[in-house]
């Protein structure tokens, strides 16, 4: 995905914060943030499939 410079920025900005505080952001995670500031992408699903699926995580068995 080819991203304009002012994007390539934002994501930078925002890799370096999750990074700061120890999350691992892989070059798939900073095209997925690079598609939502771009607005290709829905942040709403990506919340919800990421609340769901650490959910299913850190569910405990009863």
């Amino acid at each position: 995905m080819s991203v304009n410079v002012k994007t390539a920025f934002k994501v930078s900005q925002v890799a370096g914060s999750l990074r700061m505080e120890g999350i691992v952001v892989s070059q798939h995670d900073e095209r997925v943030i690079a598609g939502i500031i771009d607005g290709k992408i829905k942040a709403d699903e990506k919340r919800r499939l990421l609340v769901e699926h650490y959910k299913k995580q850190n569910a405990v068995i009863a």
